[in-house]
């Protein structure tokens, strides 16, 4: 089994990408921002359209990116949807015994995505929540006996159960913890393989926590129309 998360491993330690770093902090910066300018809230919490920003730290430190948005429409109160795109080195110490015998190494998913639609046990959004993701990815792996590098697609659905905590009392920041499991697919020509073929694992699981911010536009228009209607 594959799981992507913090972990060590024999090669040496990745350095995260500082530009990177940058660009999501002054993302959180912007929507905190934003959440002082408008930090009074709706009578109906639950009951509200919202975007959400979530990044994954474990694939800045594994030399890559991890962004997503999430939607939540009130008319669908327990549900949410979200879009990511990602790209990271996979730890040869992680990869399966099979393909490390046979050569393989050096793993990095470049430019990959995925799609998730989530169940949240409560209107808020808190707390715990289901529901099925797929993958889609872009792999490139080198076999290390011959310096043969061989890039290939995958896709894997899977089935997520996570968390969403919310730590502070009036800041829309959150920490979500969630793991997956399912089953991972060759997609297309798999015959760009000379000799021994990288295998893919019979299930496979990752387990990560992301970090989000969410902002309700039901609040953006409701302080708007306030502001409108008691002028300076």
């Amino acid at each position: 089994m594959k799981k992507l998360a913090f972990v060590r491993t024999s090669k040496s330690s990745y350095v995260p990408n500082i530009r990177i770093w940058v660009i999501a902090a002054s993302l959180f910066a912007s929507a905190s921002i934003a959440h002082a300018q408008t930090s009074e809230t709706a009578s109906t919490p639950g009951k509200q359209h919202s975007l959400s920003i979530e990044v994954d730290p474990a694939a800045f430190i594994l030399k890559g990116y991890s962004f997503s948005i999430r939607y939540h429409n009130k008319r669908l109160p327990n549900w949410s949807i979200m879009a990511s795109g990602f790209a990271a080195d996979f730890p040869n110490s992680m990869m399966s015994e099979v393909n490390r015998k046979n050569g393989w190494g050096d793993l990095r998913f470049t430019c990959s995505n995925a799609l998730f639609v989530d169940y949240h046990f409560k209107q808020t959004g808190k707390g715990l929540f289901v529901g099925p993701s797929v993958f889609t990815y872009n792999n490139k792996v080198t076999n290390m006996n011959t310096g043969q590098a061989v890039a290939f697609k995958t896709i894997y659905p899977n089935l997520r159960v996570g968390y969403t905590w919310y730590p502070f009392k009036n800041l829309d920041l959150y920490a979500a913890p969630w793991l997956n499991v399912g089953k991972e697919f060759m997609v297309g020509n798999t015959n760009k393989f000379a000799g021994t073929a990288f295998q893919l694992d019979k299930f496979k699981y990752i387990l990560a926590l992301h970090i989000g911010y969410k902002y309700s536009f039901d609040k953006l228009f409701h302080n708007k129309k306030k502001n409108t209607s008691n002028p300076i």
